[in-house]
């Protein structure tokens, strides 16, 4: 099939870059969200308020990961199981379509950077 722009494929890794750049934003905000509202939250308390500090840390190191490409592969398995988390057991912030939303597009995100790599300007090498 004819490309309208081929002189634009030379540049795929970029485009890799910014998915990965993205997607870490993406879990760095949610996690330090999720912190910050368990912080102000009175009704969570004990082993919960626990769990849900360790799943906000989780997001926050996976984010970083991915922001600065660093065991990205790894960083995409733990991605997908923390997205796949809050769809399913309903943890993380945000009950309704968009939160659901959100973490289907960051599973999704998870799952391409997984098979395509890190890109450019990362850490990881490829094998």
């Amino acid at each position: 099939m004819l490309s309208i722009f081929p002189a634009l494929l030379s540049y795929s890794m970029l485009a890799v870059f910014v998915l990965r750049v993205v997607t870490g934003l993406f879990f760095m905000s949610l996690g330090v969200g999720f912190a910050r509202a368990l912080t102000r939250s009175t009704q969570v308390r004990g082993a919960a308020r626990v769990v849900g500090y360790v799943f906000a840390a989780c997001e926050v190191v996976v984010g970083g990961m991915f922001f600065v490409g660093y065991a990205t592969q790894a960083a995409a398995i733990v991605g997908m199981i923390l997205s796949f988390l809050s769809l399913e057991l309903g943890l993380g912030r945000g009950k309704g379509m968009a939160a659901k939303q959100v973490h289907l597009l960051l599973f999704v995100l998870s799952l391409s950077l997984l098979f395509l790599g890190a890109g450019a300007f990362a850490f990881d090498l490829p094998i």
